[in-house]
């Protein structure tokens, strides 16, 4: 089919830049971390060019006729190409062999889109946790380091309940030192309640005690 009779908003159209070896896109992606920047810029790049239906399935080669079947294979081909151009070598040799851009697409979504990732679920979770704690004063340095010293640790609600049973520990340690100094300031000041006092000592011309008879007062003015 010549290209002169495929409209120029057709999806299948193809200009004179839309070559296999364009870069879409400055993003690359790596992995989970940067998925959805990709794969949303990517987006956008092929609602431009009109071949985002390449990858969300909606134009596919069954629906072209037979006369646009070869056209739609050009540019699969393409598309795909543009795809592969803006992921890492490592995620490339996973997809060099497939055929189809579509699958391309849904095989890296399954894999690194944030919602289906367990491993980007982790790791945002791992983050999180490394914020919670760098977010710690100083009297928790012994409850950050038994945290990042245990490998199950792995969420902010798990690091959280550690630090209030330690809060709580120290709480119970300042409490047992007030109630023992209370008790010495408290023998000290009953101590000095009888300083220059001889309570024990009794008086055997008045009966009371306090006083001797040598140091009462009426015997000896």
């Amino acid at each position: 089919m010549a290209e002169s009779i495929i409209s120029y908003t057709h999806p299948l159209y193809l200009g004179p830049a839309d070559t296999p070896c364009v870069v879409l896109i400055p993003v690359k992606l790596t992995g989970s971390e940067n998925y959805g920047l990709w794969s949303r810029t990517m987006k956008i790049a092929l609602l431009g060019k009109r071949k985002l239906g390449f990858v969300n399935g909606t134009c596919t080669k069954e629906s072209c006729t037979t006369e646009l079947q070869e056209q739609w294979e050009t540019c699969n081909a393409i598309v795909l190409s543009w795809l592969m151009n803006t992921v890492s070598t490592e995620l490339l040799y996973g997809i060099v062999y497939a055929s189809n851009a579509h699958l391309v697409w849904e095989d890296l979504r399954e894999r690194f889109d944030k919602d289906n990732s367990r491993d980007y679920v982790d790791h945002l979770e791992q983050q999180r946790l490394l914020q919670f704690l760098s977010g710690l004063n100083y009297s928790y340095d012994q409850a950050r380091r038994q945290i990042l010293m245990k490998s199950n640790v792995s969420s902010i609600n798990q690091a959280y309940a550690m630090v209030i049973e330690d809060e709580s520990r120290q709480c119970l340690g300042m409490g047992a030192v007030i109630d023992k100094n209370k008790l010495v300031a408290m023998q000290v000041g009953r101590n000095q309640s009888y300083k220059g006092k001889k309570p024990f000592v009794q008086c055997e011309h008045c009966g009371y005690k306090g006083h001797s008879k040598e140091n009462f007062y009426k015997l000896i003015g």
